[in-house]
């Protein structure tokens, strides 16, 4: 079976963000333990970003990267902030005349509640 890389992005960021699909796909479930809502229902995402990296660039310098995205140490993660950050490389790339370049995120959880960002530039 072959897994698009779109797809494992997907997943890849599905599973950094705590699992959840979108509303459109989510599967119903029952109550999670400690009842409707579970432990800390109450409670927004709680996965701080603790750094964020660039493999894969010539191009572009790191200085560059990080000029151009928006993510930063100490915000909350979210599937638009990443989003935000690989409209904002492509559109760099793209620029710079590069229609193939691909970037994808790949995130990592050093400690609870702590993420690494690292977007893999894939240069054409």
């Amino acid at each position: 079976m072959r897994t698009s890389r779109a797809c494992v992005s997907a997943l890849v960021m599905v599973a950094a963000l705590g699992g959840a699909l979108p509303a459109a796909r989510a599967q119903p479930a029952g109550p999670p333990p400690g009842g409707p809502g579970g432990p800390g229902a109450d409670q927004p995402d709680t996965n701080v970003v603790q750094g964020v990296a660039f493999t894969g660039s010539t191009r572009f310098s790191q200085a560059e990267l990080r000029q151009a995205t928006f993510l930063m140490p100490g915000e909350t993660i979210s599937r638009p902030k990443v989003k935000r950050d690989l409209d904002a490389i492509t559109a760099l790339y793209r620029g710079a005349g590069d229609t193939v370049t691909k970037v994808a995120p790949n995130i990592t959880h050093p400690a609870p509640g702590k993420v690494v960002v690292t977007y893999q530039i894939h240069e054409g």
